[in-house]
């Protein structure tokens, strides 16, 4: 992401955030398309590295979302393979 592309989404009083709200317990995850856009760019790289870095480490690979959302919300998107865990848990008894 380049600067223009981060000043678009880093001040105040641009409306292009993602909102999180959550009601009937379901979350909700609002936003402009052009938001979602940028986002969702972060989601393809974490799903063909989740894996690789789990191995490596034992922890688990993520992004914080943060410039994406109003300053009180936040967004981390963390990638989980329940089969990769539960080998590993397996392994380490």
């Amino acid at each position: 992401m380049n600067y223009n592309d981060y000043r678009r989404f880093h001040y105040k009083e641009n409306k292009d955030k993602i909102l999180i709200k959550s009601d009937y317990n379901t979350l909700f995850i609002i936003g402009s398309k052009i938001v979602f856009e940028y986002a969702s760019g972060f989601f393809e790289p974490l799903s063909r590295t989740g894996a690789g870095s789990f191995l490596r480490s034992f922890g688990h690979d993520h992004y914080h979302l943060d410039l994406f959302t109003l300053n009180t919300q936040g967004l981390c998107v963390d990638y989980y393979d329940k089969a990769l865990w539960n080998k590993h848990l397996k392994d380490i008894e």
